[in-house]
């Protein structure tokens, strides 16, 4: 394959992706996260984006990375240590790559979302959130997520 064969076929994959994930956006099933804070480093870094579909709690499982609200309607991005049920809910407990001790447990209905992963490899996109960060710090906070 010469290289103007494979220029095109990339830059049709990358305009099938871009449309796939508008169209998702728009159906509200994906959404993009910036990621704020060093409790999943070194996977994710502060000004990563990464991409978020929405999931049912039967698509869960454990080491997922996960977006989920807490009580103060902050949202957290980590992963999934451990799936239990309860007798009426399941319960999730979640922890930062990075941090020493896992979260409070969570419950199913918690979770906004599972990050998207292909083969095990996280998609994120490096450094592109600082400006979405910038904007926040400038502005205030900004609410990211739809509900």
């Amino acid at each position: 394959m010469n290289y103007k064969k494979l220029s095109t076929a990339v830059n049709i994959a990358i305009f099938a992706i871009i449309l796939m994930l508008v169209t998702l956006s728009l159906t509200n099933q994906v959404f993009l996260a910036v990621v704020e804070g060093r409790s999943m480093e070194p996977l994710l870094q502060t000004g990563d984006i990464v991409i978020v579909h929405r999931v049912s709690i039967n698509d869960l499982k454990l080491n997922d990375i996960v977006v989920y609200e807490k009580n103060d309607g902050s949202l957290i991005i980590h992963r999934i240590i451990s799936i239990r049920n309860s007798s009426n809910y399941i319960i999730i407990i979640t922890k930062g790559d990075n941090n020493m001790f896992p979260d409070p447990p969570i419950t199913a209905n918690q979770v906004i979302g599972k990050v998207l992963s292909i083969g095990g490899a996280v998609i994120k996109i490096p450094v592109l959130g600082y400006l979405s960060l910038g904007i926040r710090y400038i502005l205030g906070n900004i609410p990211n997520i739809p509900k």
